[in-house]
């Protein structure tokens, strides 16, 4: 189909695939994610051609004949970041959104015993999924470009439709999920009159801090 668009071993930013998630009041939650591309690796050049053609495929069927509309960089889903950037200079990225109601397929790096790659079930295994997914984590992916013409303007835009985990990266931001088996022990919880031991009558009214 025009503008499929597979990348290897990009690195994830601005990593939003296991829980959509909301930018702006007001806004529909999404899912979404910056796919960044080192030049250097030996992937860029592969890369980078699948992004030329794409683009071409989708600038063809959605204005079709010689004339093509001149689009300034923001509107369209890739580009290249600034020689001088802290974290990626000179790096070429492809940026996408996925509505909440077409969660991306989540893709391990390895098989099952049916021999088909693992797929994360987003309510049974969100936590191991958020080690995985994370700004910094390298990856694999399948986006599909699309050409924007209507009354909100001209555009390419780029759809998630799967990611697969590659192999852990520098993590860029934010903090890993806690494993609650690693941080807490027996000895932080007493005996009896825990939260789940319903058979001690609290009085909220005894010492009651406020």
């Amino acid at each position: 189909m025009s503008g499929d668009l597979k990348l290897n071993n990009v690195v994830l930013s601005y990593a939003n695939l296991v829980e959509p998630r909301t930018f702006q009041p007001g806004d529909e939650a999404s899912y979404s994610a910056r796919f960044m591309i080192d030049p250097d690796s030996e992937e860029a050049k592969s890369n980078l051609e699948a992004i030329k053609k794409a683009v071409a495929e989708v600038k063809e069927e959605t204005w079709p004949g010689p004339k093509k509309p001149a689009l300034g960089p923001d509107r369209l889903c890739y580009g290249r970041m600034p020689d001088d950037d802290d974290r990626f200079p000179g790096w070429y990225f492809v940026r996408a959104r996925e509505k909440e109601d077409y969660p991306p397929t989540l893709v391990a790096n390895y098989k099952d015993a049916s021999g088909k790659w693992h797929i994360f079930d987003r309510d049974t295994e969100r936590q191991e999924a958020l080690k995985l997914f994370y700004s910094g984590a390298h990856a694999n992916v399948v986006l599909r470009l699309w050409g924007q013409d209507n009354s909100w303007g001209k555009r390419i835009n780029c759809h998630i439709r799967a990611v697969q985990f590659r192999e852990h990266g520098e993590r860029l931001s934010g903090f890993a999920p806690v494993d609650a088996d690693e941080v807490f022990s027996d000895d932080d919880v007493p005996e009896s009159g825990s939260i789940a031991d319903t058979s001690v009558d609290y009085d909220l009214d005894d010492e009651a801090p406020f």
